[in-house]
Parts: structure tokens; sequence; C-alpha cells
């Protein structure tokens, strides 16, 4: 009988497992490249590598720090924009 009720629940819950499988969490930190310090604020964007329309987007919090969940395991181009009221000249 135990048996039996760990088959049906084993079954139950393999689905779950296979459809969880094959996705990857992307974080990481985005730092000012001249000071260090981390970029509140930024906007960061992903796409994979083989259709870069497909963007996702989300931005840092106080730390700099940014988080993209349940992402398909692939390759991917990551884009950060960052918007400041210091003039730039090019």
């Amino acid at each position: 009988m135990k048996l039996k009720l760990f088959t049906s629940i084993a079954l139950l819950l393999l689905p779950l497992v296979l459809v969880a499988q094959g996705r990857v969490t992307v974080s990481g930190t985005v730092n000012d490249k001249n000071t260090g310090e981390p970029l509140p604020s930024a906007t960061v964007s992903i796409a994979p590598s083989s259709d870069k329309d497909a963007k996702k987007y989300t931005s840092t919090d106080m730390d700099g720090k940014f988080t993209f969940t349940s992402v398909s395991y692939d390759s991917y181009v990551i884009g950060v924009t960052y918007a400041t009221d210091r003039a730039r000249i090019f």
C-alpha cells in the first residue's frame, strides 16, 4: 500500500520536475565603470541571442542588483541603460 501511494505521488510530481528543468536564474550587479559604485534604478534587458526582439526588462535595486527568474537555458545578450542628470559630451 505504501509503495503504491509513493508511486502515485511520484507520478503526480513528475510533470513539475520536468517543467522546472532547463530554467535558470540570471542575476548580477551593475556598477559605474569609473567609480565602481552600484547604479540604482538602471534598466537591464535580457534577450536570447537567437531572437533579440524577445527582450525582458527589469530595474536594479538601490544596491545595483538585478534578477531575472525562470529564464530558459540558452545563450543571451544583456544590456544596461542608465539615465543621469549629468551632461555627457561625445
